[in-house]
């Protein structure tokens, strides 16, 4: 087994890119000969790699909070649509064994309290939807692990095992 001499993972015969640090395989022998300026390079990019990955913990957590503060009224409304529809079902089961009409204010008030929870239900998914977009705005990341080459790679991939372009 070979190992990337930047990184020092493991690599498969049969990969033409190291898929932890994206360097192509065939450079791994040549990587302890950069010139400072090649290294000066390689510096900055890390550097730039750890502001992006502060932006991204910060607005995943950020994003985490908000959405466990959504889901929760969710399932709060989810819960009240379930205990009025029981309700309801109850109003109406008594309504018809006692034979009499089934418009009533009470069914009617009822009715209107589920429409209004599955509305305020959609309200706060097209919310969650939101934040994932706002996230994946901030962090570049779609959730998929397919290269712009088009080749899928492993979740634990940071480099396509294809091409070698930063996932």
């Amino acid at each position: 087994m070979n190992f990337c001499t930047k990184c020092k993972a493991e690599l498969d015969t049969d990969l033409k890119f190291c898929t932890n640090c994206g360097i192509p395989v065939e450079a791994n022998q040549q990587f302890g000969q950069k010139t400072s300026l090649e290294r000066s390079s390689i510096i900055d990019k890390v550097v730039g790699g750890l502001h992006k990955g502060v932006a991204t913990v910060g607005a995943n957590s950020k994003a985490l909070m908000e959405k466990t503060r959504v889901k929760t009224i969710i399932g709060n409304l989810e819960s009240e649509r379930k205990q009025l529809a029981e309700a309801l079902g109850m109003s109406v089961y008594e309504k018809c064994i006692r034979k009499e009409s089934l418009s009533d204010s009470v069914i009617e008030n009822l009715l209107e309290k589920i429409h209004k929870c599955l509305g305020d239900i959609t309200k706060y998914q097209t919310e969650l939807r939101r934040i994932d977009d706002d996230v994946s705005m901030v962090t570049g990341a779609t959730g998929k692990f397919g290269c712009a080459c088009g080749h899928t790679n492993h979740q634990n991939m940071n480099f396509c095992e294809k091409c070698g372009r930063s996932l």
